[in-house]
């Protein structure tokens, strides 16, 4: 397992009640609530940019983090742009966290912690956060 999903494994257990997240390499063969499927070659794809993320390419990250969010792998998805936005404090993957926990997708519900997020980046510049707060 690499470091960059032992990374999350640690964090959605924290972060998520206790749910650990699965990584890439296993999603395919435990599968999911979701009904989507990651093919081998997007998978080797994912492990591509995962290696490409662990090296510090936050670009990688957030594309491993897209991925799984467009197939469906909410929970794991939650605990990759979690990690971007309480690390590095990536805009982007605040809002995005933000915005799954005003739905509950891969998180529980919480349209506090959603507008925590949202004030945080409302207080940095971003207009468009200050419209969600209200």
């Amino acid at each position: 397992m690499s470091k960059f999903y032992l990374l999350f494994a640690l964090l959605g257990v924290v972060f998520l009640g206790c749910e650990q997240p699965k990584t890439t390499a296993n999603i395919q063969a435990q599968g999911t609530s979701s009904s989507h499927t990651i093919s081998q070659a997007e998978q080797k794809q994912l492990e591509a940019l995962d290696n490409s993320c662990v090296a510090g390419n936050v670009d990688a990250c957030m594309q491993v983090a897209g991925t799984l969010y467009n197939k469906g792998y909410y929970t794991e998805a939650a605990a990759a742009y979690d990690a971007l936005c309480s690390k590095l404090q990536h805009l982007k993957a605040c809002l995005i966290l933000a915005d799954m926990f005003d739905d509950g997708l891969g998180v529980v519900k919480s349209s506090a912690t959603a507008k925590e997020i949202w004030q945080k980046a409302c207080y940095n510049g971003d207009k468009d956060s200050c419209k969600k707060m209200k």
